[in-house]
């Protein structure tokens, strides 16, 4: 923990501390796994997305030192994986919103239960039926706009900072995880940063780009290949780029084998 330590004494506020990284991976295997793996599931609507969440829950497990929360400027290990799924959630007026989606001990879960799990939350949160989430918007749409960040702030240091619960205020307890995941591939985009966003106190986001056609070497010849982009934004003063490269090069192993 000593280089957490280094980092915090460093860094001052959310800013300054984002690193980032970006991995490359073959999908030709996990693609056909997936058609497979759905075939035999009697047509369960297999993704990417589901997938690389699946794989991001396991390889946090097997990773704990990625899996962490800061708390009154100390790091700590979560004792559950929680991955937030960032999702676009149509308005009123043709706004768009952004909404989460959050899965819990997903390492624990076969692929198909936790891909049926995104699909309901997912509709869920469009429709507006996630109670704990719609109550939350509607608490924060009272608060007058100067005041946003001052609230978020107090909600932040009760919750993470203390690790007091406020769900009798009928705010969420813990309600965006150790991890975000963003499908940044289903804007068209082959490659995304998602930014940290400081009153979550998420210390780590992950971006999936759209799974594209791309040349590679094999053996000195050119080869036709499937490829998608994973990128790490994180908080240097929760964890070290050594340990998200670990994590990165684990969950680029996971993906490029077929499933079992």
């Amino acid at each position: 923990m000593r280089a957490h330590r280094f980092g915090a004494g460093r860094f001052k506020d959310a800013r300054d501390p984002t690193c980032y990284l970006c991995t490359t991976v073959r999908m030709e295997a996990a693609l056909e796994a997936l058609e497979q793996r759905a075939a035999a599931s009697r047509g369960t609507r297999l993704t990417p997305t589901h997938l690389v969440a699946h794989v991001l829950s396991q390889a946090l497990k097997a990773a704990p030192d990625t899996n962490v929360v800061r708390r009154l400027g100390r790091v700590q290990r979560r004792a559950e994986v929680a991955v937030s799924l960032i999702v676009v959630q149509p308005g009123s007026g043709g706004r768009t919103d952004l909404t989460l989606v959050t899965l819990r001990n997903g390492d624990a879960k076969t692929l198909e239960t936790l891909a049926a799990e995104v699909e309901r939350g997912v509709q869920e949160a469009r429709d507006g039926r996630d109670a704990r989430m719609e109550r939350g918007k509607r608490r924060a749409a009272r608060v007058p706009g100067p005041l946003l960040g001052v609230a978020a702030w107090l909600v932040g240091a009760i919750q993470y900072g203390l690790n007091l619960s406020l769900t009798p205020l009928g705010l969420p307890r813990d309600p965006f995880g150790g991890v975000a995941l963003s499908n940044v591939g289903s804007l068209g985009l082959d490659r995304g940063f998602a930014p940290l966003v400081p009153h979550t106190h998420v210390p780590l986001v992950v971006a999936m780009g759209a799974v594209r056609p791309a040349a590679r070497v094999e053996q000195g010849a050119v080869v036709a290949a499937r490829v998608m982009d994973l990128t790490y934004t994180f908080d240097r003063r929760a964890m070290t780029e050594l340990e998200v490269g670990a994590l990165a090069e684990d969950i680029v192993r996971r993906l490029e084998r077929p499933l079992r």
